[in-house]
């Protein structure tokens, strides 16, 4: 018979800072990997995502005043993690010397620790096209530099630019943080997720991010967080992680029924003995987020990760051990590990 007689019962005690690193583009350009394997969530120790894009400020490239001018209003953006303010400035785009068909990508970048702002030119051809770096089509622009606009030009002769040559469209001409949106898994999905690089900690886009940047690769997803460290409780029982349930409830109609399937994410949790009930380490953490581990064996290598808030029931009998009912609220599953 199975038992979990010789489990284990670690919590997160500590942490270690990752100050913002480029996390890793798994290759399908919308799961992204940090280095570490787990990502606290702690209050006060709260990972960061932060993409490179514009970050507040909409339409900020507008006709300049003189030839082949064009005004960019003030905005903000981050890069490398960075959040930089870059001022109003004017900027003057290129023509074509002998086809008049070129895209000038408006490009946003950190210049030596200034915020900058420059153009960049594509290939002049006799058409456009959406294909990056081919003649008529937008170029590549560098790892941590940011694409808000681009400029389509159509003739070699020098004139105002129009507004219908400006294209400024989030997730097409102009790269926003925001945009696709993220979701964000702190512990992964263990060993038994299908794709590999959901195994560990991730990011997760909606769609895949263009491939508009130097190399053909994407943007880069810049992220801040804390590593958990463990330590073990030593007199805890009945572990019960945080696992998916499904109900079925039916409607009757005229010689049958329907049923539909709901499914909601359970709590998990643990009893512990405590000292006092009221100095031990685990209390000071109610109503945290925290990550724990259980390994089913302490002599084997299998074990699970979960993280949620952490809430408390205390009981102070008077001819028995102090204890506590510790419930872990989480977002995610339970994530398991084959070791």
């Amino acid at each position: 018979m199975a038992t979990a007689k010789n489990g284990l019962i670690m919590y997160e005690s500590g942490r270690s800072l990752v100050d913002f690193e480029a996390t890793t583009d798994s290759g399908d350009h919308k799961v992204y990997n940090p280095s570490g394997l787990l990502m606290s969530n702690r209050e006060g120790y709260e990972y960061e995502i932060r993409p490179n894009g514009v970050v507040s400020g909409s339409n900020m490239v507008s006709p300049g005043a003189a030839d082949d001018e064009i005004d960019v209003a003030s905005f903000s953006g981050y890069i490398a993690g960075d959040l930089l303010s870059f001022a109003a400035e004017t900027l003057t785009v290129t023509r074509g010397s002998t086809d008049g068909y070129i895209i000038n990508s408006v490009v946003a970048y950190d210049n030596a620790g200034s915020a900058a702002l420059k153009i960049v030119a594509g290939t002049e051809s006799t058409s456009f096209t959406e294909e990056r770096d081919v003649a008529g089509g937008p170029p590549l622009i560098g790892a941590d530099e940011v694409e808000i606009a681009q400029v389509r030009l159509t003739s070699l002769t020098a004139g105002a630019v129009t507004e219908s040559q400006i294209y400024q469209v989030p997730g097409q001409h102009q790269e926003r943080y925001d945009f696709p949106v993220f979701d964000v898994n702190p512990i992964g999905m263990g060993s038994n997720a299908d794709d590999p690089n959901k195994v560990n900690a991730y990011i997760e886009f909606s769609d895949a991010l263009p491939t508009i940047h130097t190399g053909s690769a994407t943007k880069k997803v810049y992220a801040k967080y804390y590593i958990p460290t463990f330590a073990e409780f030593k007199r805890a029982l009945e572990w019960t992680p945080i696992e998916m349930s499904h109900s079925v409830s039916s409607s009757e109609y005229y010689s049958g029924a329907i049923s539909s399937v709901s499914s909601s994410l359970g709590q998990g949790g643990f009893t512990v003995y405590l000292d006092d009930g009221i100095t031990d380490p685990i209390i000071g953490e109610k109503n945290n987020t925290l990550t724990f581990k259980f390994f089913p064996s302490k002599t084997k290598s299998a074990y699970q990760v979960s993280q949620g808030i952490v809430g408390l029931a205390r009981t102070f009998p008077v001819g028995d051990q102090i204890q506590a009912s510790v419930t872990v609220s989480g977002e995610n599953e339970t994530a398991e590990f084959s070791g």
